[in-house]
């Protein structure tokens, strides 16, 4: 069964949707490399997911966690799914209620701002639950007209070397 067919209901409002498909998962698939002799499996991924509340100001924290293994500075770039989110724990289910690509810019304190347009798109109303996925990062130098289009594309591989 194709699944961007089905219809879901969404708690608490009565109301319908369609699941999107989560495109960036086509590319993922794995290709096998040799490299200096060694058999490698290659693929290509987010670099990061969390979830966080939205403030009043459409700020939400990047965990120190993924700004240290990524080694992301203040005035970075991040390009990024942001999505509107529902979880409901008694369900095992987080709901999406809508997704935009984004370019982002890290904050002093490590903070990233979801910009107005894409707030507004996605109806996010403060302290709502928003899920970011990290797909790629530019240093601050980075002209931003030079940083990939909006796609679901990252410059950085996987490469898993325990096959």
């Amino acid at each position: 069964m194709d699944i961007s067919q089905t219809r879901v209901k969404i708690p608490h409002t009565g109301k319908f949707l369609k699941p999107f498909k989560h495109s960036y998962h086509k590319n993922n698939s794995y290709h096998q490399h040799k490299i200096r002799g060694e058999t490698v499996k290659e693929s290509r991924e987010p670099l990061a997911k969390f979830q966080a509340k939205m403030n009043k100001d459409g700020r939400v924290s990047l965990p120190k966690q993924i700004k240290d293994v990524l080694g992301l500075e203040s005035d970075d770039y991040l390009k990024v799914i942001v999505r509107k989110i529902k979880a409901e724990k008694e369900e095992g289910v987080i709901y999406v209620y809508g997704q935009e690509f984004a370019i982002l810019r890290v904050g002093i304190r490590g903070y990233i701002v979801i910009p107005q347009k894409v707030r507004k798109q996605l109806e996010i109303k403060p302290n709502d639950s928003v899920e970011i996925v990290v797909l790629d990062y530019y240093p601050s130098n980075t002209d931003i007209k030079n940083i990939e289009k909006l796609t679901e594309v990252t410059r950085f591989r996987y490469l898993f070397l325990d096959v």
